[in-house]
This record gives C-alpha cells, structure tokens and sequence, in this order.
C-alpha cells in the first residue's frame, strides 16, 4: 500500500496494519467489481471482445483501487482529528466493509472502539467485537461514528430517533 496511507509508527505493527488493510481490502474491491458486473448494460460488439473487457476490467480495479485509497486517507484523517481533540473511545454505527479498515485505523491511533452497533448484522463478531442491535446505541454516551457512505443524513436522523445527542454523531466521510 501506499505510505501516505498509514503515518510513521512502530514498524512490527506498521508492516502488519499494512498486510491487514491490504487484505481487508481485497473483499471491498471484489464486491464492486460484482456489482459494477451485474449492472452493466454493454453491446454485443463490446461483449464479444475479451481483450477490450480486460482493459475495461484493470481500467475499473484501478479506479476501485484510488476511490478506496481516498476513502481509506479520508477516514484515517478524521479518526486523527478525534484523537487529537482527546477522544479517547468510540463506537461505530454500522458494521458494512469498512468496519474492519476503520476498527484497524482506530486501534492504530490509540483509540479504543468500545462496540459496533447494526441491527442487520446483530450478533456476530468483527476483529474481536460483538455486534449489538442499533437500539443499544442509545445507552452510550461517547463519540459515534456512522460507517456508512450513503444516506448519511438519514442514519443521522435515526440515531437521533434513537435518542443519540447530535454532538456526539460523527461522520467521516
């Protein structure tokens, strides 16, 4: 990976944050490349020339590959500016393909992650943490952090349907 992605730290754990968000990104990519699959509508032309859908096929790893770079800087950047306005401890609102990458991005600044709440994943575990109901939200007092990139306004309203103090929702991206 890129070295602007992860800043200077110990190099055991530096090397192995990189081996991990590399791997943690190969199923993010792989499911785009799927989607992008399903939804693509191509001619007959297109469709019998292999060697036109390899290059379309890099071509779109590529930009996968710099859209994820970008989302990844962006969220370790707002991680960062928790940890130096003194947050200590997190939550996240949502356990979608990110929620490793930003578990991984929270422990390498020192930040505890205290839980990760998604009802539709309530139950099972990422990296060592169990997945509560999105109704138990509402008990914790700290910082959340919404893992989602869409709809972000809507999640926002629900966790302030929740009873969840606007000041204390964050969004990183």
């Amino acid at each position: 990976m890129n070295k602007s992605i992860l800043k200077p730290m110990q190099n055991s754990n530096r090397y192995l944050l990189k081996i991990m968000l590399f791997f943690n990104m190969i199923p993010l990519v792989l499911r785009q490349l799927y989607l992008k699959s399903k939804h693509v509508v191509g001619d007959k032309a297109f469709s019998k020339n292999l060697f036109l859908k390899l290059i379309m096929l890099f071509i779109f790893l590529k930009m996968m590959h710099k859209n994820n770079l970008f989302t990844v800087r962006t969220c370790q950047q707002g991680i960062t500016e928790l940890k130096n306005v003194g947050i200590k401890e997190v939550v996240f609102y949502g356990a979608g393909n990110m929620t490793n990458i930003l578990v991984i991005l929270a422990k390498e600044n020192g930040i505890k992650v205290n839980g990760i709440y998604d009802t539709s994943l309530a139950g099972r575990r990422c990296l060592g943490l169990e997945i509560a109901n999105e109704t138990a939200v509402k008990e914790y007092t700290g910082k959340i952090i919404i893992n989602y990139f869409n709809d972000i306004n809507e999640k926002i309203k629900r966790l302030q349907s929740l009873g969840v103090d606007r000041s204390n929702i964050v969004r990183l991206i």
